[in-house]
């Protein structure tokens, strides 16, 4: 995390994508973006200022932040689009009055949909499908040129081509599961059984005038990790050669098993005697250990074959696996490089001691106060194999 003052321009455009006005000052802004989720933003206006201001806002209406980068120029922050979804008046605690908007990012746009076909039919089957292609596929069944008419935004969404660069996976009976959540249980399953990287976004592109569904494997920005041309380590170790350093301070790693469990047992399709049921057991920690069988119930009624109920199992027993984390702040002299050399969904080095890590930068939060000041946190995930120095 970091303070600083920045330059913000928040541009509004009516629903149907035309220019309406420019917001430059403001009580307050947070804004964050998340791999696989819907972000979240909102602006607070001086109440003298909001009643012209939401006179001209719409539901659905788009907002663009931009933000001056280290050159000077006003640059497009996270290629997002933001869709208002509510305004209203606030009053604070010391009196001051201000309007709120609020606002989700288009990755929304795929949180619109559900699978929404028959059970059996062949768009809720998945058969040996490289899981990126697998993904975008039912990107095109739900609202691409596969969809019936009126499900069909291909005109006002582009989705990029197979490439086939993920592991295939198979999966089937997830008729009417909400589309979102089910391309993460996607990327989940590719990570857990065979350790790759999976990830999806939508982000606007002014030059085709369109927004643009993507997915990517090993990370979504760039590879700036241990076997790339030019690695960035988050902190700073000195006399290290081979690569950048900075970006965090107060950097710490931790081990946490609070959710962790060592045995889950999963209920699948089928009736009292006939119901599917399957276990996936953490033996060595169960073992190591006086307490260790720690147990967990999860519900697979998605799944109609033993095999699929027991990916289930191991998948939910792998999430509840000890977890390491990293956690900092950003410093301030390294703000400046946020969309340059450091952004959103790029692979990084993280070193603590006497080992090196890749993580992942999968979420960034901005949080603007009313005098420009400016705080950038970022989370990470996807400790891989440990590198040693």
């Amino acid at each position: 995390m970091t303070t600083k003052r920045a330059e913000y321009e928040f541009r509004y455009y009516n629903p149907s994508g035309d220019y309406v006005f420019s917001i430059l000052n403001y009580h307050g802004a947070n804004f964050w973006v998340r791999e696989r989720d819907v972000g979240s933003f909102y602006i607070d206006i001086p109440y003298i200022m909001s009643k012209e201001i939401l006179s001209k806002i719409e539901i659905d209406g788009i907002f663009e932040i931009y933000r001056t980068n280290e050159w000077g120029v006003k640059e497009l922050i996270f290629n997002k689009r933001w869709f208002v979804r509510l305004w209203r008046d606030k009053i604070e605690e010391n009196g001051v009055k201000f309007s709120r908007i609020r606002c989700v990012d288009c990755n929304n746009l795929v949180d619109r949909r559900i699978v929404y076909y028959l059970p059996q039919s062949p768009q809720t089957i998945i058969n040996n499908i490289p899981a990126d292609d697998a993904i975008k596929r039912l990107a095109r069944e739900n609202f691409g040129n596969l969809a019936v008419e009126r499900r069909d935004w291909s005109d006002k969404i582009f989705i990029e081509e197979d490439f086939g660069l993920a592991h295939e996976i198979s999966l089937d009976a997830f008729q009417y599961r909400k589309l979102l959540p089910l391309m993460g249980n996607i990327c989940d399953t590719v990570r857990e059984e065979h350790d790759q990287y999976l990830t999806f976004n939508v982000y606007w592109s002014e030059n085709i005038n369109k927004y643009v569904f993507e997915t990517k494997v090993d990370q979504l920005g760039t590879n700036r990790g241990v076997d790339s041309e030019s690695p960035l380590h988050l902190t700073a170790i000195l006399g290290e050669e081979g690569g950048e350093f900075g970006g965090l301070r107060y950097a710490s790693v931790e081990l946490n098993a609070v959710e962790s469990r060592t045995a889950v047992y999963a209920g699948g399709q089928g009736d009292k005697e006939n119901r599917i049921i399957k276990e996936a057991f953490n033996q060595e920690e169960i073992d190591r250990i006086p307490f260790g069988l720690w147990e967990s119930w999860q519900d697979a009624r998605m799944s109609g074959t033993p095999g699929g109920v027991q990916a289930v199992a191991d998948r939910r027993l792998q999430r509840w696996t000890p977890q390491i984390a990293v956690n900092g702040h950003i410093s301030s002299d390294f703000t400046k490089y946020l969309g340059s050399k450091i952004n959103w969904g790029d692979r990084v080095v993280f070193r603590f001691r006497d080992h090196i890590y890749e993580v992942n930068i999968t979420s960034i939060t901005i949080n603007l106060a009313n005098n420009g000041s400016e705080i950038i946190s970022l989370k990470t995930r996807n400790m891989r194999e440990e590198y040693y120095g």
